[in-house]
Parts: structure tokens; C-alpha cells; sequence
């Protein structure tokens, strides 16, 4: 072994097992990224956080209550912008904007804070608040202006730390007289400087977030974590180069390798994690489960996935049809798909694999996420539908050993050569999911993660068995409007049911691609008059005629300031208080529904109890609508309202409470909300009944009492 005096600096002039073995300090690498994301060590808690309808922090859970710091330094940000839109438009419009402020100073949060203040008359709102903003200035902690600059001051040390680690040679000498030694040192005295914060470890933070956050805390926290992830990859990059230099052992740089892995997922680096692992197999140290693992986040991020055009007619269309009519055919059942799923628990034999019949295939691949040798998938499906699937990216192929992606012209060779084919395996990119009858619909894994450059299509989560089994199909809608429509579910369903035709828009790109493959897999390409990208009523072409039925999944999780990072898909984001969409929607549905059409969508409530006001306050702000209206609103019990909302790290807990709590968001519930304009001027709009537990998992109270809670005698005939 070749000796280096930086080796014994750096703890690592002892052999060490690849696998068993953490070069540098910190959390290892868990199994699945949904827990990378949620920041906790707990892979069930991870899992719960994923589902955008029951995500609860597995920080939140441990700590109940935020600092008292946390809650002044929200205080006076709320107060200050307050005052600010207060000072815009005070000239001419303070007899509107008092009234709204004096009510604003009745919150919560000022009740919490010691304050009592008495109902103030409009003229006197505005300087009565810059009055207290002082006293609120003299009675809150110092703690958290501290706490925002020791982060600030540690992320500027780390970047400074990172660059000198960039700057060491090989021999751990660096500009200066730096060593790697000192550099050492640094990096463990910043990782203990930034264990003091109050707000939690950021160096805890399994990996960073990638949204901005218009919270000052939560953001310096936030940059904090970034830092800290970046100072260890950059030591893991010289350790890496150190040792391949100095101990150039097959087993110690593949050791490195899964370091290196390791610190670039921290970072969403998929692309170079997934990289280091295959030059660590073709090292001959294998770590397939790891290598599949990263191959399988890597993969649904192609950019051209389901890219090809599939209209009405084309060929891409006859190859979806085949593709529904074999799984059709194997029995890919609801009903059956689950149950079975469970044999895939043991990692079967290639021999077992061999002989499995086509419907256990079908669900390993497309169902439970495994990979399938290639050369026993190929007669599943035949040599032109893999190569189609091939094409489309909705499959991919990985060399066995390596790990190693194949390009899709590579791999359309490969299913040709039966040969060759036993060399390497294929998995799907996107999960197919068996709907009513015999419908199927694709839409992302839950595994596949939200970044700046990838918007993932939201699984189907129950608010979306929910509001296909509960959407009114009597009497039919004529043509239909999904708004909101992510993978087309909810107006595939009506095709198949109750309408004739219908109108598909979403604001993801990747949701229009998931759609129109969709439609086409089921045969109803035909039937969708179009599949819009843009922002809800926006995007619809003028003249267009008005809808017989508008069925929309929101997001519907309330995100103050951006903070929660499990609020952060577009899926779910539905701004500072979740109802930014759900509310544009109903708005807009006054004037597109025609006389006895209908809107079915679904939500997290914020204050059940208030929503009856607050809808028909947005039905009838538009200035086009109809006479009337009648809906009904169904819910579960309310809950606490941060334990829905997945966050990220104990500092995104606290500060989310606040916030929630700032706006008076105390809780919330499941609902689902079926409105009907009518031609009358009678405006009915009620809960109906007690809270029901489990709402959206009781599909046959949905099926039976909510599909029919309007009455079929009574709806007025929705034919647009």
C-alpha cells in the first residue's frame, strides 16, 4: 500500500468494506429516494409524506410545538407586509383596505402573541397597526434575526470550504498552506457549529430542496443544507481522486464510488450517482440493487418520454390498442392486479421468472416497479410492441452486471437478438394502473420526485378514486371539461361512461404527453376534442362551447411562503392557503357549465365548516353565471392541519405551523364537491351530514349516495 500522510488525515488508512463502511460522516443513504426526500429516516414515515392527501412529517410528529422565536419572527413579517399593501393603497382606497386590516389584526397569531385589541373603525386600522409594530418589535426574541445570520455566516464558510477542497492537489495541499487536515477540521467544526441551530440540523437533511421559500428562516435554511451537501461532495470528489491515485484497490474505489453516489443524490444529482455506481460493478464490485435503484429514478426523467405523437388514427394509436387488448387479454384486472402483486414479495429464480404466465409479468414490470430479464418479456408483449415501448421511453434496458442504460435504437437491437438478450433486463418508467372495467391509465411512479426540471404526473392517490367513483354520470354530460387533468383519468372515466365528448388541459407539460397516451391506449383519442396545455378556462380557444360536466383533481395543499417541501410538486402546490385553484375553478365554472351541468372536484379543506360561504362566494364572483346554484359538500373529520402536509426537515415543521396558524388554518379535511348550476335564482349550497371517516377510501358511498346526492329527477338536463 502506498503510503500518504493525507491518508491517515483523512481516516482512511484502514481497509474497509465497500458496503459497510462511511467515509464521510453523515446519514447513510436510505432505501428509496421518497425518503431522501422527506428527510427522515423513517421509510414508512417517507412513504406516508409521499401521499400528497395524508402526508404527515415524521419531524411534525416529534415536535408539537415551534419555538416561541419562530412564532414572533413569522408575527412581524405578517405585520410588516401587512403595512406595506396597507401604505400602497391608503391614498385612495383606505376606507376598503382598513376594515380588511383591522379584521387581519384579529387573527390568531396576535391573540397568541398576548394580544387583545378591540374592533377599530376603518380611518384609524392603519395607524393603530404601525403603532403596535413597535411594541411587536420591542416584545419579540432576537433569536431568530440571530438564527437567520449564524446560518447565513455557515453558509458562507461552507461555500468558501467547498472551493477549497476543489483547490487541494491529490497530495492534500492546497493555495495558502492549506492541508487537508485543516480542511478536515473545518468541515467537522462547521457541521458542529451548524448543530446548534434551534431550528434543527440542516447537515441532517438526508437531500436538499430545491424550492425557494419566501420564509427568511426556512430559506437560510434551506441554503444552509445546500452548502453543507456541497462541502461533502466536494470532499468526497478529492477523496475519490485521492484514493484512486494513492490505493488504487478495486474494493476501496468502489467504496468511494458509493460515497460519491451518495453525496450527489443528496444534491438530485440522479444522473452522476447512477454513473459512479456502474464504473463501481464494472470495477467488479457489484451493487446492483443500489445501481437498479438509481437507474430506475434516472430513467422517467427523459425528457422525450412519451414524446411521440399518439392522435386518432396513427399508428402510435394501433400500437396502443394492441398494448390495452394483451393486457386485457392476461386478465389485468383491479380486482386482481393487487392481490397478486403480493407473490412478487421474494425476488424470484430466473428459472421461476421464466415460467411465470404473462399477467405476472406484466404486473412485476408495470405495477410493482422490478425488473424483468428481457429475453423472458419479450413474448409478453412481441418484437414490435417492446420496440414501440422502447421508442416511446415508456421502457428502458439495463446491462445486468453494469447497470448500465441502453439507448432505445441499442435496445431495439437487443429484442431482436434473443441471444444477447439474456444479458440484460428491462423495467417500465411508468406505472399502468386498471381503472373500471377495462380501462388502464399511466401515470408516473410515487417514487418519482418533483425538481426544476421535472413536474411528475400524480399517481393515483385516493382523491382520485374518489372523484372517479363519484362524479354524477346521470343523465349524461354531453361533453365534458378535466380540468386539472394529469394523467386523464377523471375524463377518460366519463368518456367511458358519461360523456361524448371532452376537453382535456392541464398546466404540466408531461401531464399532455401522459393524456394523449392515455386516450389513446383506451381507444378514446377520437372522442377528446383537445389536450391543453395552460392555466384552467385561460387556454380554451374562443368560441368554444360550454360543458354539460367539469370534472377537477387541484392540488389543494396549503404552502405559505413555499416552505413545505412535500407541498412543493406542482401536483400539490395549491398556494398559501390550498384554495388558490380549487377557487379559480368553481369561479369559472359559472360561466362554462350550462344549465344543469355539473362540477365535481375534490380537496383538503381548510375549515370545513366555512366552505359553503366561501364557495358560493367564488361561484358568484364571476361576472357571468348563472341564475343559481346547488352543491353539496361531503367530508371527512377534520384534522390538524400541518399533519397533511409533508415537510422536509424539523425547520420546515415549525415554520409551517406558524404560517398555517398565522392565516388561521387550524385544520383541515377530505372533501369532495358536487355543484349544479341551475336556471333558477335558488341558491342552495350545504354540507351534507356528519363527517365521515375514511371518506375517499368508501367507494361504494361514493358510487351510490354522492354520484346521486343531486337527485336524477331533480338535475336539469347538462347537455353541453
Amino acid at each position: 500500500m502506498h503510503a500518504n500522510p493525507a491518508a491517515s488525515q483523512f481516516g482512511i488508512s484502514q481497509p474497509w468494506c465497500h458496503l459497510g463502511h462511511n467515509m464521510v460522516p453523515g446519514p447513510r443513504l436510505p432505501e428509496c429516494h421518497q425518503c431522501v426526500a422527506a428527510g427522515t429516516r423513517d421509510t414508512n414515515s417517507a412513504r406516508q409524506i409521499s401521499r400528497r392527501h395524508s402526508a404527515k412529517s415524521f419531524h411534525a410528529a416529534q415536535c408539537d410545538c415551534p419555538p416561541r422565536s419562530f412564532a414572533n419572527a413569522s408575527l412581524r413579517i405578517y405585520v410588516r407586509s401587512m403595512i406595506q399593501v396597507a401604505s400602497m393603497i391608503a391614498v385612495r382606497r383606505v376606507r376598503r383596505a382598513a376594515p380588511l386590516l383591522a379584521q387581519g389584526m384579529q387573527t390568531s397569531i396576535f391573540v397568541r402573541s398576548g394580544f387583545s385589541l378591540p374592533r377599530v373603525s376603518s380611518r384609524h386600522a392603519l395607524s393603530l397597526m404601525r403603532d403596535r409594530l413597535s411594541e411587536l418589535e420591542s416584545r419579540a426574541s432576537i433569536s431568530d434575526e440571530a438564527t437567520i445570520d449564524h446560518l447565513n455566516e455557515c453558509t458562507s464558510s461552507l461555500q468558501d470550504l467547498c472551493r477549497d477542497w476543489g483547490g487541494l492537489d491529490t497530495d492534500g495541499h492546497g493555495d495558502g498552506g492549506v492541508t487537508v487536515h485543516a480542511l478536515q477540521q473545518r468541515h467537522e467544526e462547521l457541521r458542529t457549529s451548524l448543530g446548534a441551530c434551534p431550528l434543527g440540523n440542516p447537515a441532517d437533511v438526508f437531500a436538499v430542496s430545491e424550492q425557494e421559500s419566501s420564509d427568511p428562516a426556512t430559506e437560510a435554511f434551506k441554503r444552509a443544507t445546500h452548502a453543507i451537501r456541497s462541502a461533502d461532495l466536494a470532499r468526497s470528489l478529492w477523496a475519490f481522486s485521492f484514493i484512486e491515485i494513492h490505493m488504487a484497490e478495486s474494493s476501496r474505489l468502489a467504496g468511494s464510488l458509493l460515497e460519491l453516489s451518495n453525496a450527489r443524490l443528496r444534491l438530485h444529482d440522479v444522473q452522476g450517482a447512477h454513473a459512479d455506481l456502474v464504473r463501481a460493478n464494472e470495477l467488479g464490485e457489484p451493487m446492483m440493487k443500489k445501481t437498479t435503484y438509481l437507474a430506475q429514478l434516472l430513467a422517467p426523467r427523459d425528457s422525450d418520454l412519451l414524446m411521440d405523437a399518439t392522435s386518432a388514427g396513427s399508428r402510435s394509436e394501433v400500437f396502443c390498442r394492441r398494448l390495452q387488448g394483451i393486457f386485457h387479454d392476461a386478465g389485468y384486472r383491479l380486482f386482481a392486479v393487487p392481490a397478486l402483486a403480493k407473490r412478487l414479495e421474494e425476488e424470484p429464480t430466473e428459472e421461476q421468472e421464466e415460467h411465470w404466465p404473462p399477467l405476472l409479468k406484466l404486473i412485476a414490470v408495470f405495477w410493482s416497479h422490478c425488473t424483468a430479464r428481457l429475453a423472458h418479456f419479450i413474448p409478453v408483449l412481441g418484437l414490435e410492441l417492446c420496440q414501440f415501448l422502447l421508442r416511446l421511453r415508456v421502457l428502458t434496458v439495463m446491462h445486468n452486471t453494469s447497470g448500465r442504460l441502453i439507448s432505445p435504437d441499442e435496445a431495439s437491437r437487443l429484442v431482436v437478438d434473443s441471444q444477447e438478450a439474456i444479458m440484460y433486463s428491462v423495467f417500465s418508467n411508468v406505472q399502468v394502473w386498471p381503472v373500471e372495467e377495462d380501462l388502464l391509465v399511466a401515470t408516473d411512479w410515487s417514487g418519482t420526485f418533483y425538481s426544476k426540471d421535472l413536474q411528475p404526473v400524480m399517481y393515483l392517490s385516493d382523491d382520485s378514486w374518489a372523484l372517479a367513483s363519484a362524479a354524477p354520470r346521470h343523465p349524461p354530460a354531453g361533453r365534458v371539461l378535466d380540468l386539472c387533468c394529469g394523467s386523464g383519468v377523471q375524463g377518460i372515466v366519463a368518456l367511458r361512461y358519461y360523456a361524448e365528448r371532452g376537453v382535456f388541459v392541464d398546466l404540466n407539460p408531461r401531464a399532455i404527453r401522459f393524456t394523449s397516451f392515455n386516450l389513446a391506449l383506451n381507444g378514446l383519442s377520437s372522442k377528446a376534442q383537445a389536450v391543453l396545455h395552460g392555466n384552467l378556462y385561460e387556454v380554451l380557444p374562443s368560441g368554444t362551447e360550454r360543458f354539460g360536466a367539469i370534472v377537477a383533481n387541484p392540488p389543494f395543499l396549503p404552502n405559505p411562503g413555499c416552505i413545505a417541501d412535500g407541498a412543493g410538486a406542482m401536483f400539490g402546490d395549491g398556494g398559501s392557503t390550498g384554495e388558490s385553484v380549487i377557487s379559480a375553478i368553481v369561479r369559472g365554472a359559472a360561466t362554462w357549465l350550462v344549465p344543469g351541468g355539473r362540477l365535481s372536484t375534490v380537496s383538503l379543506a381548510p375549515d370545513v365548516e366555512e366552505m359553503p360561504a366561501r364557495l358560493a362566494s367564488w361561484y358568484f364572483s364571476a361576472q357571468q353565471h348563472a341564475s343559481g346554484l346547488r352543491a353539496r359538500i361531503f367530508h371527512g373529520p377534520p384534522g390538524p392541519a400541518p399533519q397533511f402536509i409533508g415537510t422536509a426537515s424539523a425547520a420546515e415543521a415549525h415554520r409551517l405551523k406558524v404560517a398555517l396558524e398565522t392565516m388561521g388554518i387550524r385544520t383541515m379535511a377530505e372533501t369532495l364537491v358536487v355543484l349544479e348550476a341551475t336556471s333558477c335564482d335558488v341558491v342552495n349550497v350545504e354540507i351534507s351530514g356528519p363527517p365521515r371517516e375514511a371518506l375517499w377510501s368508501d367507494h361504494e358511498f361514493m358510487a351510490t349516495e354522492i354520484r346521486n346526492c343531486l337527485g336524477r329527477g331533480e338535475t336539469e338536463q347538462g347537455s353541453g
